[in-house]
């Protein structure tokens, strides 16, 4: 299962590549909830470890991580 992305998400996605371009290592991405940041999130990490890099993903709530599990192992 794979998810569609959004025209929101996908432009979220294209900034944040120009972002890291241009040089800068600490972005944050700040958006509504129900908005898809953790698929967005997926699909960043996706394109990093299709590259054969590594990612580490930190959050300070259990719920989020089980919400990231589930939207990772649906996205590969």
């Amino acid at each position: 299962m794979t998810f569609d992305l959004r025209d929101y998400q996908i432009e979220t996605i294209n900034q944040i590549v120009s972002s890291m371009k241009a040089g800068h290592h600490s972005i944050m991405v700040q958006q509504p909830p129900r908005t898809g940041k953790t698929v967005i999130m997926a699909e960043i990490a996706k394109r990093t470890t299709d590259n054969g890099n590594r990612i580490m993903f930190i959050v300070h709530r259990k719920e989020i991580v089980d919400q990231a599990k589930h939207t990772l192992r649906h996205k590969a």
